[in-house]
């Protein structure tokens, strides 16, 4: 469809201040018991050390529904007023300039309070907690859902043991100072992943060109469930 771009700019006007004018009035177009979902926060761990705190942008990418970029509503009301079944020019202009409301769904809400939770889990905060509120405006069918991270403390490394049958790697990796895993760290889970590709291109350039990372393995002995700390015991498979 070609438009005329003065006509357009006259037509896009008309519908912006149709918008504007009536954007409090979106509920009316609104399926019934149905909220629109405006803004989700992400309230992270304060009481977790600066350091270790996991961000809120971090986080945030876990979220599985998220709020239209949609100022006054201007695109759902074009969305809404639109006739599908109407393919005239001012119809099919609303439809491509509009967008669908984002509609709350406490579904979604859940899955991504469960994401959270074992990204979370994986950076090493095994016991950590993920709440999730709403804040409802009922006049304006309008939503906010809070996320709530409460981190708790990590499981650490107590000590890292190599079960290396080949001597020559096995002292390659113990005098390796550019190791991801050390005592005291946190056991972050992508940080295993990670090492395992590191040691696997060092091994590769020392002449050991066959090695792969399913060569590697890393076990994690956990200590008294009282005991926020686990052992890492690396295996070199034959």
């Amino acid at each position: 469809m070609h438009l005329h771009r003065p006509k357009y700019r006259i037509i896009l006007a008309v519908a912006t201040l149709l918008a504007v004018a009536t954007s409090c009035n979106i509920r009316a177009l609104l399926p019934e018991g149905q909220y629109v979902l405006t803004r989700n926060r992400v309230e992270v761990d304060h009481t977790t050390p600066r350091d270790e705190r996991i961000s809120a942008e971090e986080i945030s990418k876990y979220v599985k529904q998220r709020p239209a970029m949609d100022i006054l509503n201007i695109r759902a009301w074009l969305w809404l007023n639109s006739d599908p079944d109407n393919d005239n020019l001012w119809h099919s202009l609303m439809r491509t300039l509009g967008t669908p409301p984002v509609l709350l769904d406490s579904t979604l809400t859940r899955r991504s309070a469960e994401n959270i939770e074992a990204y979370v889990a994986s950076r090493g905060f095994f016991g950590a907690e993920e709440e999730y509120s709403f804040r409802l405006n009922p006049e304006k069918q309008t939503a906010q859902v809070t996320y709530t991270t409460i981190q708790n403390e990590p499981y650490r490394i107590s000590e890292v043991e190599y079960n290396i049958e080949d001597d020559y790697i096995a002292k390659l990796l113990q005098n390796d100072t550019l190791s991801m895993i050390r005592e005291g760290d946190i056991l972050d889970i992508n940080e295993l992943g990670e090492e395992r590709g590191r040691l696997t291109a060092l091994l590769r350039n020392k002449g050991y060109y066959d090695f792969s990372e399913n060569n590697i393995s890393f076990r994690v002995v956990k200590f008294p469930i009282t005991d926020d700390s686990c052992e890492i015991i690396l295996t070199n498979l034959p």
